[in-house]
């Protein structure tokens, strides 16, 4: 579940206008200057193609999270953040700052003393509940376009994981949906495998 803030709706300086369709966008900057404002908490909010995202975690959200942790903190210990800022594509980085549930980088996250960068980005993965066209349409393109190796989409309702491969331009080469039944590992380590029912809050009965 998620919601988006206007940045029109708070007393802050002019901001930058978007040419076509004349809506005020926030940047990294106009982020920074409001939240030293105290305008909001910016651990409650993700910078989306301009627009301040309210991440509203839920049980199952939180139950699917804490079991990728589990996988990851045994298989990449040192190699990962969770919803932490990540750079995208160059030039997209002023009105984008996505924080992924997941993200698993290619040497130790201490040593980089940066956000991570593509190049740095060995696998992103989303838990998606209500965000789940955001994280398989915007999102999906934007970290393509971005060239991350790697992009997993957890479809928490329905029980599925969407796998997508071979970055190219605005697109995937390879883009696969598994069941909770299946199995995978990521590139970066075949032996990571991960049982994606594992990752699922039980259902009732």
């Amino acid at each position: 579940m998620s919601t988006t803030i206007s940045p029109l709706e708070a007393p802050l300086p002019p901001l930058p206008v978007e040419q076509e369709s004349r809506r005020a966008i926030w940047t990294r900057e106009s982020v920074r200057r409001a939240a030293s404002l105290g305008f909001f908490d910016p651990e409650r909010y993700e910078l989306f193609e301009g627009e301040l995202i309210e991440k509203m975690k839920n049980l199952p959200h939180t139950l699917v999270l804490t079991a990728l942790l589990e996988w990851v903190a045994q298989y990449f210990p040192r190699h990962w953040q969770s919803e932490a800022p990540i750079d995208v594509a160059e030039g997209e980085n002023e009105t984008n700052a996505p924080e992924p549930d997941l993200t698993i980088v290619t040497r130790p996250l201490r040593g980089l003393g940066r956000f991570p960068t593509p190049v740095d980005i060995a696998l992103v993965i989303e838990v998606a509940d209500s965000t789940l066209r955001r994280d398989l349409g915007s999102k999906a393109l934007r970290y393509a376009r971005a060239g991350i190796r790697e992009y997993w989409v957890v479809d928490i309702e329905g029980r599925k994981l969407h796998v997508h491969r071979e970055p190219s331009g605005d697109t995937w080469g390879s883009v696969v949906v598994l069941e909770e039944t299946q199995t995978l590992a990521p590139l970066t380590n075949p032996e990571a495998i991960l049982a994606l029912g594992e990752l699922f809050p039980t259902q009732a009965a």
